[in-house]
């Protein structure tokens, strides 16, 4: 028994080190991921801002005429698309207007 055993405080003390450094290691990765989830989102609307602008200096005109003549797309695929973009965005929305009412409270 050459070995010293671990007195009961010095276990507690390496203990408590021990998930103190995993809690900071946890917020940090939180935050990461936070801020990577924001970086989406300012992604997300910058890119739907370009494709909106595309559309109105044209592109809209010409899906449309392509749409009508089955070329690109069938109707009923189209109007499925417009629902499925309606309700992701609405929910989008959504949660945006819930993260500021947040931050806005203060946490």
């Amino acid at each position: 028994m050459a070995d010293k055993l671990t007195s009961f405080e010095t276990f507690q003390r390496l203990r408590r080190n021990q998930e103190s450094e995993q809690r900071e290691r946890d917020n940090a990765a939180r935050e990461n991921a936070a801020r990577a989830g924001f970086e989406d989102i300012v992604e997300l609307v910058e890119s739907t801002e370009a494709m909106a602008a595309r559309l109105d200096d044209g592109l809209k005109r010409e899906l449309a005429q392509r749409a009508a003549t089955g070329e690109l797309v069938e109707i009923e695929a189209l109007r499925h698309l417009v629902r499925r973009y309606e309700r992701y965005s609405w929910q989008l929305h959504e949660q945006l207007r819930t993260i500021l009412d947040r931050a806005r409270r203060g946490k």
